[in-house]
C-alpha cells in the first residue's frame, strides 16, 4: 500500500523479513517474505530523522526476539514487545533468549523513566515511573 515507506529494522530483523521461516509467517495462511530496497538496518546508538527537528534514536533491545530495537522519539520511548508493563517478557521463540530479555527490561525502564512509554500491546504509559 505504501511502497515509498522506508521499514527500519535490526540486523536480523532483515534477515528474518526475507524468510517466511524465521519470520514465522510459513506457518500461517499468509506466508510474508519482504526484500524491498526501502529497508534501513539500524543498530544501537544509530539516529535518523524522520521529520526535519524529529530524531528517532535506537537502542538494541534483544531477548524477546534477536531483531527487537527499542525507540526513543523526545520523550518518548517505544519498547515494542520487548517491554510490557505488568506482563513477562515471553521468550520461548527460537531466537528468545531469557537472560537478554531481562536486561533489556532494565535497560527500557531507566530509559522510560519519566518519559512516556508506548509498548507493543496496551496501555500507553504517560511519565512512566517504575
Amino acid at each position: 500500500a505504501y511502497p515509498d515507506c522506508i521499514v527500519y529494522t535490526s540486523s536480523f530483523g532483515q534477515e528474518a523479513l526475507a524468510s517466511n521461516k524465521k519470520n514465522f509467517s510459513r506457518y500461517h495462511n499468509d506466508p510474508i517474505v519482504f526484500t524491498n530496497t526501502n529497508l534501513q538496518v539500524l543498530k544501537e546508538g544509530d539516529k535518523v530523522y524522520l521529520f526535519p527537528n524529529i530524531e528517532l534514536e535506537t537502542y538494541e533491545t534483544s531477548g524477546h526476539d534477536k531483531s527487537c530495537l527499542t525507540y526513543k522519539i523526545g520523550k518518548s520511548i517505544f519498547s515494542g514487545d520487548s517491554f510490557i508493563p505488568g506482563l513477562k517478557v515471553i521468550t520461548s521463540f527460537p531466537y528468545s533468549n531469557k537472560i537478554e530479555a531481562n536486561t533489556s527490561v532494565q535497560r527500557i525502564i531507566s530509559l522510560a523513566n519519566g518519559n512516556d512509554l508506548y509498548p507493543g500491546h496496551g496501555t500507553i504509559y504517560e511519565n512512566f515511573s517504575h
